[in-house]
């Protein structure tokens, strides 16, 4: 579900939500994990979290056979706190399992809601926070 318009302010940087492009069904978020890395595009300046795979099976029925779904991001802050936004991951259906559909112009990436810089990044968030990625 499309929960994540609007601003956030957190020490003195506003931090812009992503825009989700579309959705898919909603589920339990510890039902199914995704695999997701956490870089900073130097040539973009922003930083960015990759998705690398659905872990775990899924209810066949409940999935077209390519298709998008919302993943939701969450990166730990140094105070513990959780800094949360969604992306987007284009899937293709193989059986029980959902894969990620690598065809050309489809990149399943979400970037971090703000431009931000990396010494801002790592006085907030420390240098290699913890990132954790489940389909919404």
């Amino acid at each position: 579900m499309c929960y994540l318009w609007g601003m956030i302010k957190m020490k003195n940087i506003l931090f812009a939500t992503a825009i989700l492009l579309g959705t898919s069904q909603v589920i339990q978020a510890s039902e199914h994990e995704v695999g997701c890395n956490l870089a900073y595009n130097s040539f973009l300046e922003i930083y960015m979290v990759a998705f690398t795979g659905v872990k775990g099976m899924v209810i066949p029925e409940n999935y077209s056979d390519k298709g998008t779904s919302s993943v939701g991001v969450v990166v730990q802050k140094n105070n513990s706190e959780d800094y949360q936004f969604s992306g987007m991951l284009h899937y293709v259906k193989q059986g029980s399992r959902l894969e990620i559909d690598q065809a050309l112009g489809k990149f399943s990436v979400a970037s971090f809601p703000a431009k931000i810089s990396v010494d801002e990044f790592k006085e907030i968030f420390g240098p290699v926070p913890n990132t954790k990625c489940y389909l919404e």
